[in-house]
């Protein structure tokens, strides 16, 4: 684009201000001029000349008259080019085209092709594909104009690829959404304006198959391929093959045939990676078993477990122990701490890596599934944890057409809420093709053909009814056939399905239908004996399944009676047995059964639970809920606290700060919640929640205030003080440690003394008051020095740091490494702390200013190694931004340009101002090189 040499100046009016962008201007498909939603008559070389520079922004006039009179030259050229110019200006009123010497310019118009550019560019799919109209410039080919023609070919190509990729966006949004429909009618514009996109065709054919409509999609693998082979001389791809052998083979040779789901059962048997989508008691599990009838591993979320991490993988991967990888090696390491096993101690220690301990995980789950398939059981469920490891699986997972094969279930609605869960999703995606098989209720046909399965006839009357009452569902239609013919109110007479409600009904609403479901199974438990209801509402209480012995244990019943009464449920279709042990059918039946549990058995059968829990060594979590449940609220807070330290443990930072945050939702006593307060506020700081950190220290500093214990109320202010810091209040800081030394200072540790000092000095060297900030920095100095017992500890460290950054800012460099270099001597490589990925920062920046390119790289990148592994985005920030200015200053404009584009991701969601000040630094040094990242 040619842009303006000089600014412009009329010397007749002033042009400063641009005018109201009113005229719109459609390039894809027949164009069209618009001014304030009139039409405007425009044609030939006049409305050649306004697209091209709407299009082109200023433009020469020489390079006008090529392209316009492209065999006329000169004056003749030159003076037609003038009249055009005059019939624009009579033709658009206001000031849209602007004449300066020899470049002319058209302001201000709405493009429908640069708008479609600019939502691409922005990831707005739908409003991309809402921009796409037909081919560039439709019928527009004025005379003699064969610099223009050559122009308006080459970008018809640009633009058709441009729509065609907002079209297969937008279709791959609907898709992931559920909306197959939607996703499909998106293709077929895509097909509509090039058909020969290979990967809109695929897009229509695939999705036919999905929705079971086979004959449409076979009809139309063959008709692109007989395409090709015509035009093109060319066999369908691979890909299209496949499609077409798929639509080939009738439903009925899919394996177990479910009545309304033979076609997505089919889809599902041929897919590597698949996710069944479905509301609650729509079938997926059944469509599941069908599509995996012998699954390796089966792992299932649980809304009760979703808060626990790794929860679903260590149930289900601790039943296989057999099948475990050998004694000594690091998967097995992985699997004993995640499960706190008691032998842990004797296996080689497992490094402080998040990302290894989930790739040894997904070791352990590819050993224990061989060349089986995993089934993940409501996906939406899962926790974090588990989740990562089982995406490790399918990247990393055996391939092949009969290993390594993953279907998944969830729910649509509770899918949409985990943001996290869907990026890793989008992101599987895009490894590799992940099906989406959404079902919804039968259609009345449908139910027709299961009825006849059901009851053994056709029923067309009966059928017609039902579906009109139970909306297809096939939960409801089993539940209400189940409970008629076990009421004896479902019979056959002369060959017709009849009820007692034909003579009064038209569309069977007396049958039971939602949400009067849930009655009939309360009816249903009320037709059990006493025991049975007993033993069910214990049942009904926990989240995972029980043995006899188990039941027997919380009810209060003897196991044999505990043995009947199970027998009784299990015969009334209430609960089923897999392996010894017992839950509900469907998670309908169990909620049913735990609303009717109310006061105080409620409260005893949830205290029974967390007592047999805790003798079995169960999560904490779980027994902490059961404690909160039964309103033993001083018992419940000491397990919520060892569940946060233990996610803690596990880099599940955010799931760790909600633990805590039960925790001193049960009143611990003050002391109590004083040292709660304390680890939660290292947590939040360790996920970037400052609003919610300093509502945490001021608390904090509240209860040291009414302990009365020097000790604390040091600790409160030292807290306080760092936050202040990091929040750039300096004045703050350096108040807030200070006074409490004066006040307090006779009767601290030399500890609490060091870090108030610490604090002060840190606060005054960010204000460049670097000779106090000395003063008191070399104060905690003699605190910490050699000889005492603070000498080793991350508080020595931590002085030496900022006595480098004194030196630094005094541009001491030599001075300030060697600073750094000692505090980075005084903290364990084995023990990753913040206090330690910002030494290794700091001195790797040093050193890259001395010119140590060597030792400044190392450092740097073994900086933003351990910022991942702790999982904090303020200090990956930082160090992303110091890597990326160390490759600039190298020469190497690539790696610098993709460092900072994955510094500015993290940034958006970072509130640490250093680090954005440090990704402002590098992107200003990027733009003076006349580069932005990506």
């Amino acid at each position: 684009m040619t842009t303006w040499p000089v600014a412009l100046t009329t010397g007749q009016a002033t042009h400063d201000t641009v005018p109201v962008p009113t005229l719109t201007v459609q390039t894809l498909g027949v164009p069209r001029i618009w001014v304030a939603s009139e039409l405007c008559t425009l044609s030939g070389k006049s409305l050649a000349l306004l697209v091209y520079l709407a299009l082109e922004g200023p433009v020469h006039r020489d390079l006008l008259t090529e392209l316009l009179w492209t065999e006329k030259a000169g004056q003749g050229a030159r003076g037609n080019l003038r009249q055009e110019l005059y019939r624009l200006r009579s033709k658009l009123p206001g000031s849209w085209l602007r004449v300066e010497g020899d470049w002319v310019e058209v302001r201000g118009a709405e493009v429908d092709a640069l708008q479609l550019r600019a939502h691409l560019a922005a990831g707005r799919w739908e409003a991309a594909a809402g921009r796409v109209g037909g081919e560039f410039l439709v019928g527009l080919t004025p005379p003699a104009a064969d610099g223009f023609s050559e122009w308006r070919e080459q970008q018809a190509a640009q633009w058709r690829e441009e729509s065609l990729r907002a079209l297969g966006g937008w279709a791959a949004e609907l898709e992931g959404q559920g909306e197959y429909r939607a996703a499909l009618a998106v293709h077929e514009r895509g097909c509509a304006l090039d058909d020969f996109s290979e990967a809109h065709q695929q897009g229509v054919i695939r999705l036919q198959l999905v929705l079971g409509e086979r004959e449409a999609a076979l009809q139309r693998a063959n008709a692109f391929s007989a395409l090709l082979r015509r035009e093109l001389g060319t066999a369908p791809s691979q890909a299209i093959q496949r499609l077409t052998e798929l639509a080939q083979i009738s439903p009925n040779a899919a394996p177990l045939p479910l009545t309304g789901r033979e076609d997505a059962l089919y889809v599902l048997s041929h897919a590597r990676l698949s996710l069944i989508l479905g509301e609650a008691g729509i079938g997926k599990t059944r469509l599941c078993a069908a599509a995996a009838p012998r699954p390796g591993l089966t792992l299932r979320g649980l809304a009760d477990l979703s808060g626990i991490p790794y929860a679903p993988l260590a149930e289900a991967l601790s039943a296989h122990s057999a099948k475990w990888p050998p004694s000594g090696s690091l998967a097995r390491s992985a699997m004993l701490r995640l499960l706190a096993a008691e032998d842990a101690g004797s296996t080689p220690p497992l490094p402080e890596d998040r990302a290894l301990f989930v790739r040894l995980l997904g070791e352990v789950l590819g050993t224990v599934l061989g060349s089986g398939a995993l089934v993940v059981e409501d996906l939406h469920w899962l926790d974090p944890g588990t989740l990562a490891v089982v995406a490790h699986h399918i990247r990393h997972g055996p391939g092949g057409p009969a290993a390594g094969r993953v279907i998944m279930t969830a729910r649509p609605g509770e899918l949409q809420t985990r943001a996290d869960l869907n990026v890793i999703l989008d992101a599987l995606g895009r490894d590799q093709p992940l099906t989406r098989v959404q079902i919804a209720e039968l259609s009345e046909p449908q139910l027709r053909q299961l009825t006849q399965q059901m009851v053994g006839h056709d029923a067309p009357l009966f059928s017609q009814r039902l579906h009109r009452a139970t909306a297809g569902n096939p939960l409801f239609i089993l539940e209400t056939l189940r409970d008629l013919r076990e009421r004896g109110e479902l019979r056959q007479i002369a060959g017709l399905w009849q009820t007692p409600y034909d003579d009064s009904t038209v569309d069977y609403a007396e049958i039971l239908t939602p949400p009067s479901v849930h009655a009939a199974i309360h009816e249903r438990l009320s037709r059990l004996g006493e025991g049975s209801r007993r033993a069910l509402q214990a049942a009904a209480l926990s989240s995972e399944a029980l043995s006899p012995a188990q039941i027997a244990e919380v009810s209060g019943l003897s196991e044999w009676d505990t043995v009947e009464a199970l027998e009784q449920a299990q015969a009334a279709r209430l609960i089923t047995a897999v392996d010894g042990r017992y839950s509900f059918g469907h998670e309908l039946y169990r909620r049913a059964t735990a609303e009717g549990v109310v006061g105080a058995r409620r409260q005893t059968l949830h205290r029974s639970l967390a007592r047999m829990l805790e003798r079995t060594g169960a999560q904490p979590a779980r027994i902490a809920e059961h404690l909160e449940a039964a309103l033993e609220r001083r018992e419940a807070w000491p397990r919520w606290r060892e569940a946060g330290q233990r996610a803690a443990r596990l880099f599940a930072y955010a799931k760790a700060s909600d633990y805590f945050r039960r925790a001193l939702a049960c009143d611990p006593a003050d002391a109590d919640a004083f040292e709660l307060l304390t680890e939660q506020a290292e947590l939040l700081r360790h996920v970037d929640d400052q609003a919610a950190r300093l509502k945490a220290l001021e608390r904090l500093r509240a209860l040291a205030d009414t302990l009365g214990d020097p000790e604390r109320q040091a600790e409160a202010a030292i807290r306080l003080a760092s936050y202040s810091t990091e929040q750039d209040d300096y004045a703050g800081a350096v108040q807030v440690a200070l006074m409490t030394l004066e006040a307090v200072q006779a009767v601290l540790s030399p500890d609490r003394q060091a870090a108030l000092l610490l604090e002060a000095g840190a606060a005054l060297a960010c204000q460049d008051n670097h000779a106090e900030a000395l003063t008191r920095l070399g104060q905690a100095l003699a605190l910490t020095a050699p000889g005492t017992p603070l000498s080793t500890s991350p508080r020595h460290a931590n002085i030496l740091y900022w006595m480098g950054h004194c030196a630094g800012q005094q541009g001491d460099l030599q001075t300030a490494a060697q600073h750094y270099r000692a505090a980075l001597l005084s903290l364990s490589p084995s023990h990753l702390t913040r206090g330690r990925v910002l030494t290794l920062w700091k001195l790797g920046q040093f050193e890259t200013r001395l010119g140590q390119w060597t030792v400044a790289l190392e450092h740097l990148s073994l900086a933003e190694h351990e910022s991942r592994t702790l999982d904090s985005p303020p200090l990956r920030l930082l160090c992303l931004t110091a890597l990326g200015e160390w490759e600039l200053l190298q020469g190497h404009i690539e790696k610098a340009l993709r460092l900072a584009a994955d510094a500015q991701q993290l940034s958006a969601h970072s509130h640490d101002s250093e680090g954005r000040e440090a990704l402002a630094h590098l992107l200003m040094q990027l733009h003076e090189r006349g580069l932005t990242p990506t």
